[in-house]
């Protein structure tokens, strides 16, 4: 609301398919997994938890993003 940016304008980036990806998903924001740190090995247990995209770095982030675009 305060950046005047609908969710479907919005892409979340995370690490955490529980505290990253699934909320972005259920407000209707894209969402790209980084598959890094601790949580590099959760597994989606629905299809609000599973990313549109994932990456193995931040370096690949800007390439993702197009695709996305």
């Amino acid at each position: 609301d305060g950046l005047g940016v609908e969710p479907k304008e919005a892409v979340m980036v995370g690490d955490r398919l529980d505290f990253d990806i699934f909320p972005a998903r259920l407000v209707g924001m894209k969402a790209i997994r980084v598959l890094v740190g601790p949580y590099a090995g959760q597994v989606a247990v629905s299809d609000l938890h599973v990313p549109d995209q994932t990456i193995r770095t931040l370096d690949d982030l800007p390439a993702t993003l197009s695709q996305l675009a």
